[in-house]
């Protein structure tokens, strides 16, 4: 009775069950022979095929096969001999910290039988691998592997973000699963959503670069304000390098410095005014130059003399002014209110009296003399 195979298609390379390695101490060189003829034939391998590759008989053949059996390696499905398939769940999820959950891991064995099972994925990281220039480790694998059962990512998505990635320069496995994480959140899972958001970014790669050259700013680093600014710019406004230019040219005319917010300004004007040459920019008025307000110095200065002379004789004239008027028309006997006739009256009286006194001081000297 002859032996008939069901097992995945052989390629150029082929994946061995980890739990293969507990019987490699007991397992003769027969039977490994037998196990990697099987696996590298894959659905191929028939009774003739791997007899005729080892040199065995198919009695010889049917003892090893009896063996993997044994262990469990093997398996009976029907007629076909087939690879036993994992008893346990392929994913365990790790456990969340807090409230945040992360991605499953997964037994790096279970991973092996899932991409056997997976052709097209399997292909696609092989294919991945020329991509990104480097053979993957097992733990690579089990990251790489994410990207299909948790992300949700098709084959050919997975290949688009690998490319894309590797021309960014980032190839680490978490440079993968970071962006594969962000094209998750924005619902991204099919190679024609991927192909856009690949496009959307190279534009706005292109357009940094430009703003870079036309601003002088060299390779520093753009902060996210300064990248929404230019996505808008070139985006929503849809304004080219010659209008950028024309708006640099005018903030700088201005303002006498760059300023993105200010550039800003003048091309959301120019949007909202329909102006979309550079003709028409430069036919509008440019606001005048802005200059740098001067605070007063202050008055520092003090008096000279001659302000003081005439401050003293004004102070003087308003002071005694009016007495001396008065004093004047009472000598040239202009007549006087009354109550400065009656004051005159009194500095009369005193006057005389005075006269009189010193008349009488006279008179009295004359006596004792």
């Amino acid at each position: 009775m002859s032996i008939h195979f069901q097992l995945s298609q052989g390629e150029a390379w082929f994946l061995v069950p980890s739990v293969v390695v507990k019987y490699l101490k007991e397992a003769s060189a027969a039977e490994l022979r037998v196990l990697l003829a099987l696996l590298s034939q894959g659905r191929n391998a028939s009774e003739q095929t791997v007899c005729d590759a080892l040199g065995i008989t198919p009695s010889e053949l049917a003892a090893c096969v009896e063996s993997w059996l044994s262990r469990g390696v093997l398996s009976m499905q029907g007629r076909f001999v087939v690879l036993t398939p994992p008893s346990a769940e392929l994913a365990k999820p790790a456990v969340a910290r807090g409230s945040d959950t992360r991605r499953p891991t997964y037994q790096m064995d279970l991973v092996w039988q899932e991409l056997e099972k997976k052709p097209d994925l399997r292909s696609a990281l092989r294919t991945a691998q020329t991509i990104l220039n480097r053979e993957f480790s097992q733990t690579e694998y089990e990251v790489l592997y994410s990207l299909y059962d948790y992300y949700g990512l098709s084959p050919e998505t997975i290949l688009l973000l690998m490319g894309h990635c590797a021309a960014r320069g980032r190839t680490s496995c978490k440079a993968l699963e970071e962006l594969a994480a962000e094209w998750h959140r924005r619902g991204i899972s099919t190679p024609e959503e991927a192909s856009a958001y690949i496009e959307d970014e190279s534009r706005k790669s292109d357009a940094q670069s430009m703003v870079r050259r036309l601003f002088s700013l060299g390779q520093r680093r753009l902060s996210p304000n300064e990248k929404a600014f230019i996505a808008r710019w070139t985006g929503d406004f849809r304004y080219g390098e010659d209008m950028l230019e024309a708006a640099y040219n005018r903030c700088v005319d201005v303002t006498g410095k760059l300023s993105f917010s200010y550039i800003d300004k003048i091309l959301t004007s120019w949007h909202v005014k329909g102006i979309d040459s550079v003709e028409q920019a430069m036919a509008e008025q440019p606001p005048p130059r802005r200059t740098p307000r001067k605070k007063p110095a202050p008055d520092t200065a003090t008096p000279s003399s001659s302000n003081l002379k005439e401050f003293s004789e004004w102070a003087f004239q308003a002071i005694y002014g009016p007495a001396q008027q008065a004093g004047a028309e009472a000598s040239d006997g202009s007549p006087a209110a009354p109550a400065q006739q009656a004051g005159s009256g009194a500095q009369d009286t005193g006057g005389s009296a005075q006269a009189d006194g010193v008349q009488n001081d006279t008179n009295k000297e004359g006596v004792f003399r």
